[in-house]
């Protein structure tokens, strides 16, 4: 159901709080890079592949996130998959007070 981008650095958040919500409770079948990637492949063709076969993405916005290359590659994917289909693929979830 959702390609969920993270900073490891917020694993807590999403492991205590997102997983139990979203799959637990809503039964929705989540995408998580540790969980859910094929060990072996191309990191960045794992992501291409979980945002692409997911109906939405969720980007879970933080210091952490908006410093990392990793997380700069996967909302740039989401961004991508949401111009070219013009479809509403893309959720930003805001984790904390982000600065302009």
């Amino acid at each position: 159901d959702a390609f969920i981008s993270y900073n490891t650095e917020d694993e807590p958040w999403v492991m205590e709080e997102l997983v139990p919500k979203l799959e637990g409770e809503q039964g929705w079948k989540l995408c998580l890079h540790h969980r859910d990637f094929v060990p072996g492949r191309p990191i960045i063709d794992n992501i291409i592949d979980g945002i692409y076969s997911s109906r939405k993405t969720i980007c879970l916005i933080t210091r952490n996130y908006l410093k990392s290359n990793w997380c700069s590659s996967e909302v740039q994917v989401a961004s991508y998959r949401l111009f070219d289909e013009q479809k509403d693929v893309l959720i930003l979830v805001f984790l904390e007070d982000i600065p302009t």
